[in-house]
């Protein structure tokens, strides 16, 4: 018998061998597999845009400038300090991109409404929060 037919054999007797015994392991310990979970996802808490500290809180503001609604201004109805407009008073309200929705010279009772974005006033007295 050569050597590679003798080991070929031997081979075979010993996967034979394994084979006879049922398919186990003497002493094995059993296996059991845990099923996976998954960890719940963490949920931050989102702050509201009109929650922030706005630029003007205390509902007063100047004249002149461009003030975004919940970020430096809350909306509101505005007017001027002493319930005049000044000579050249001009105010705009406007969406996001810009475009007018709504503008004026009087300096009294101006609504400045949730969902408009800009307020640009020009040579204006100090606006204050009437309500």
């Amino acid at each position: 018998m050569s050597k590679i037919t003798f080991m070929l054999a031997a081979t075979a007797v010993l996967l034979l061998a394994g084979c006879s015994s049922a398919g186990t392991v003497p002493d094995a310990a059993p296996f059991t597999v845990a099923p996976t979970i998954a960890p719940e996802p963490t949920i931050e808490p989102t702050v509201e845009p009109e929650r922030l500290a706005l630029t003007y809180p205390n509902g007063e503001f100047p004249g002149n400038g461009t003030f975004v609604i919940n970020v430096d201004i809350e909306p509101g109805t505005y007017g001027s300090d002493d319930g005049t407009a000044g000579a050249n008073c001009h105010w705009q309200l406007q969406d996001e991109a810009g475009e007018a929705l709504r503008d004026g010279t009087d300096a009294n009772g101006v609504l400045i409404l949730e969902g408009q974005h800009r307020f640009v006033s020009e040579a204006c007295p100090v606006w204050v929060k009437l309500d």
